[in-house]
């Protein structure tokens, strides 16, 4: 975008849009989750299953102005104790000083990102339980320091997507996994509705807590998880606000790390990536949607002041690849400015550094904090405003210590005084460095671990009450133009609603898939292939294992 747009013009626009954008959004919501009310209502549970599962994808992709949402926290209860009843006995209460027997359920674990670094992390640092692993809808292969951290803590994994059946079947599944732990923590997709029917219908079941990684969208679970693990506060405060999250039943933890041991020297480093060796490299890295386009100045174009009165300066933006919408403010300091495309092997990158900057408009909290393992100071822009916290970057082992910025100019005048002063980075760097490794690694994250096991052990199971919720504000009038999924802006007017039940197709019972895959092509917003549409899901997930020959 151009300077013809300033940050207050761009925000001014979005609350003019915000409310009707937002008031579309919630009647095709509301259509979605009003068919999955008569399924149940009819019994028909395989099915209502499918159709919860469209109208939980719509909710998050799509937002609706609510980041919970009671009438379908009650409906997932009320299919699992209808579909799925179980009153098994679960394990026999655990003798004090041995191992727990902890079920990590995932939906999907990519090698990009920190979500399965984060489930890597805290089984490798919790050494003295036995750590097994759900999936309820892994495709790509699991990344190998999940796998390898599940088989040194004497688990197991076990992929129930590539069982045949679909999403109530699965869940029927994932209730014998979870009736033989000790504790079952949640790391899903916001809108897997398979753990949230298992817990629902197990009678007996085993204390249970999420994970919550995906803090600015709307998720499941608030009725039936029985702690919320917040690693922000800015996401236990929302949780408490808008999702009726009960205080009690809301923890706040630091997000675990592992160590990142540097692999050469700052020179070595910049002489294998081909940057001068005197250089003040300002690194981020990110997937590449956290660098959007949302109007005002791009993330280059913000800097350039910078850029230009610092010929030093190198910006290194490790995620986002080629940018066209970038290239005229990079040809205006040629060889300052360095983009590269999504990669798991970011070390060389960090080795490199001497100033971390945050992503922007998405904030990557686990780049910063693994940044700061590097030593390296940190900044972050927080562009949005009070009301809207989990937009900015915030995290207990960042407190004191990371450089936030509310507008452009101070952006740029934070970056230009750290680019200028060699000490004042290395100082703040190390006092980043201590306060990460205190709050985010080793006993003195493993001794938080432990409280919240305890605390969650307490309580008695979620009867699924939810406190009094606030009303909207500007962060639900935002969150479209920042965070949500772009299908839909262009097409027909039905496109949101297709794409968010095309995509449980697979996983649904046969006739649902037909009968919504037919309406889907008909309206012409289908993605892909019909016939490819056609195949089971677990069909399709035990081939793609089979050709990669895994067990």
């Amino acid at each position: 975008m151009d300077h013809r747009a300033d940050p207050d013009a761009v925000l001014a626009g979005w609350r003019r849009e915000g409310p009707a954008i937002i008031a579309q959004r919630r009647a095709e919501y509301d259509r979605l989750l009003e068919r999955a009310r008569l399924l149940l209502a009819r019994r028909r549970h395989a099915q209502a299953t499918a159709a919860l599962q469209a109208a939980a994808n719509y909710a998050v992709l799509w937002h609706t102005g609510q980041f919970t949402d009671p009438r379908i926290e009650a409906m997932l209860r009320q299919l699992g104790r209808q579909a799925l009843h179980d009153d098994r006995p679960c394990r026999p209460p655990r003798d004090e000083g041995t191992p727990r027997r902890i079920l990590h359920v995932a939906t999907e674990l990519y090698g990009i990102g920190g979500h399965a670094r984060m489930v890597a992390h805290w089984i490798c640092n919790d050494p003295d339980n036995v750590h097994s692993l759900a999936l309820t809808g892994q495709h790509c292969p699991l990344p190998q320091d999940v796998a390898d951290a599940v088989q040194d803590a004497r688990g197991s994994v076990t992929c129930l997507n590539a069982r045949p059946g679909g999403l109530l079947r699965w869940a029927r599944g994932m209730q014998a996994l979870m009736a033989r732990a000790d504790i079952v923590v949640l790391h899903v997709h916001n809108m897997d509705v398979v753990p949230m029917i298992a817990l629902a219908g197990l009678v007996n079941r085993p204390p249970s807590m999420m994970v919550n990684h995906g803090d600015h969208q709307f998720w499941l679970g608030a009725g039936i998880v029985d702690m919320i693990v917040n690693t922000r506060r800015s996401g236990r405060q929302l949780g408490l606000d808008r999702r009726g999250v009960m205080p009690e039943r809301s923890a706040l933890i630091p997000l675990c790390l592992g160590d990142r041991p540097r692999q050469m020297s700052r020179q070595a480093a910049r002489q294998a990536l081909g940057i001068p060796s005197e250089a003040v490299v300002v690194l981020t890295i990110a997937r590449a949607v956290k660098f959007r386009d949302i109007g005002g100045d791009n993330f280059v174009q913000a800097l350039l002041p910078v850029l230009h009165d610092n010929p030093q300066m190198h910006m290194v933006v490790v995620g986002p690849g080629q940018m066209p919408a970038w290239a005229d403010s990079i040809a205006q300091v040629p060889g300052q400015v360095h983009l590269i495309g999504e990669t798991t092997q970011t070390q060389p990158y960090l080795d490199a550094a001497d100033i971390y900057l945050d992503a922007f408009p998405f904030v990557s909290i686990t780049s910063l904090l693994e940044a700061g393992m590097q030593g390296l100071p940190l900044v972050t822009r927080a562009a949005y405003g009070p009301d809207c916290g989990v937009m900015a970057a915030d995290s207990p082992g960042l407190d004191g210590v990371m450089a936030t910025t509310h507008s452009v100019a101070e952006l740029r005048r934070t970056i230009a005084a750290l680019v200028r002063d060699d000490a004042a980075r290395r100082s703040l760097g190390a006092r980043t460095l201590a306060r990460v490794v205190e709050n985010n690694t080793g006993a003195g994250w493993r001794r938080q671990l432990a409280d919240l096991y305890r605390s969650t052990e307490g309580l008695p199971r979620n009867p699924g009450d939810l406190a009094p919720m606030q009303g909207m504000g500007d962060l639900d009038l935002f969150i479209p133009f920042v965070f949500d999924d772009p299908v839909g802006i262009g097409g027909s007017d039905t496109i949101r609603v297709s794409r968010a039940t095309q995509l449980v197709l697979k996983a649904a019972p046969p006739g649902w898939r037909i009968r919504h895959l037919i309406r889907i092509a008909a309206r012409r917003d289908l993605a892909g292939s019909p016939l490819r549409a056609l195949i089971p899901a677990w069909l399709g997930t035990t081939l793609r294992r089979s050709l990669r020959r895994e067990p």
